[in-house]
């Protein structure tokens, strides 16, 4: 019978059909009850945002990707919530409970959830960035920029395409992951939260005995897909000029997009103090050896929300050189700079000649930071009291439109 159904079915058509039950069955809440350490749990809340850091073989070592919906749901639970997670571009799901609380991300389905929910749930929408409205604006200003530059149009490589106006509009409240910068880029909604971002703890050898006289001219630009957006086509130009060439050194670590590296490929294989290693684990010893060699970690990027390569580097002791639109705070910390070529260049010119003792004050101010307000712990607390916030923001409104 089995090889019948084999002679009568295609592979491909059976393969289709595996994937396709393997999708249905993904497009299901996973249920995560509290722990029996903890009070029962009386309330229950929905979240659409990432399910992989809860299913078998997951082993995400980026903080963003799994420790992010991990305290998320563990400050759920902490205020007495049972826990029901689907995917944040899951589609077809339809609630069918008295939910108390819907945190939804991005605008895939959050609209349509939202209108499924009882009159009395609070919504809190859950933002990774800055108004969408405006990332966009922000990435079409560099692609533009790009095009009076070298002549050529790229494709966007970090756009949001699914809009998320009438999530923003429907939620309660919003919570986002960023400074004030990002939280005031949602200024035109009623309640919007920031919180930092956070990293994962990791034990590394003493700052006192990096040598700095060396690593200040060497720069780590970490990044995630988004070539463009992230800025490296301004460090790429920056760092090609000829007073640049002899004195500093870029080390890339990032997927280059084809269409990129056709328009960059001078830069990327012809310039000596231009090292392409691509993608790279973190875990690794290579990684070790690369935040070892370099004092300064920069990310010229046009939008983010904190972004985790960012902080990462940090935690190992790395001066961050960032624009505003990074979003973290690096007074005491690092330098500020903008996405000017010229500016850039100069800056880097000037960082690579600060005296040793100031790389150590600030490489030692950036691992404070670290500890102090991007640890696992502190991202715990952030979180928890921010969904409180708008909960209890929100049974205040409801009591006072009952009034008579």
């Amino acid at each position: 019978m089995r090889k019948f159904l084999k002679w009568l079915i295609p592979l491909r058509l059976r393969v289709l059909i595996l994937r396709g039950l393997n999708h249905f069955s993904e497009r299901h809440a996973l249920i995560l009850p509290c722990s029996p350490s903890l009070p029962a749990s009386t309330k229950l809340a929905l979240v659409s945002y990432v399910t992989a850091p809860f299913r078998q073989g997951s082993g995400s070592t980026l903080f963003t990707h799994a420790g992010v919906p991990k305290l998320m749901v563990a400050a759920l639970h902490d205020l007495g919530y049972s826990v029901e997670l689907i995917e944040w571009d899951n589609t077809v799901f339809a609630p069918r409970k008295d939910y108390d609380l819907f945190i939804g991300h991005a605008g895939r389905n959050f609209e349509r959830i939202a209108k499924s929910l009882p009159q009395g749930c609070t919504k809190i929408y859950f933002s990774t960035g800055t108004y969408w409205k405006e990332h966009n604006r922000l990435e079409e200003q560099r692609f533009a920029a790009l095009e009076l530059r070298r002549g050529r149009r790229l494709p966007y490589d970090r756009w949001i395409n699914d809009s998320e106006e009438g999530a923003n509009e429907a939620a309660d409240g919003i919570i986002c992951l960023g400074n004030h910068v990002a939280r005031d880029s949602y200024h035109k909604f009623p309640l919007v939260i920031n919180l930092n971002n956070a990293t994962y703890h990791t034990e590394t050898l003493s700052l006192l005995e990096k040598d700095h006289e060396t690593g200040r001219t060497n720069f780590l630009f970490l990044a995630s897909l988004g070539n463009v957006h992230k800025g490296l086509d301004l460090l790429l130009e920056a760092f090609s000029l000829p007073e640049l060439r002899s004195g500093v050194n870029l080390f890339i670590c990032q997927t280059i997009h084809p269409d990129f590296h056709a328009l960059y490929k001078n830069e990327l294989q012809n310039t000596p103090n231009i090292h392409l290693l691509g993608h790279i684990d973190l875990q690794s010893t290579a990684f070790q050896e690369l935040v070892w060699k370099c004092s300064f970690v920069i990310h010229p990027s046009c939008a983010e929300g904190q972004p985790g390569a960012v902080l990462d580097c940090m935690r190992y002791g790395l001066i961050p050189v960032l624009t505003r639109e990074n979003n973290i705070d690096i007074v005491d910390l690092g330098f500020e700079i903008s996405s000017s070529i010229p500016d850039i260049a100069e800056k880097i010119t000037g960082l690579s000649r600060i005296s040793v003792e100031d790389c150590r004050r600030l490489a030692d101010n950036t691992r404070h930071a670290i500890t102090v307000s991007y640890s696992e712990e502190q991202f715990f607390r952030n979180i928890r009291s921010s969904i409180q916030t708008v909960v209890e923001s929100q049974t205040r409104q409801s009591a006072k439109s009952a009034r008579p």
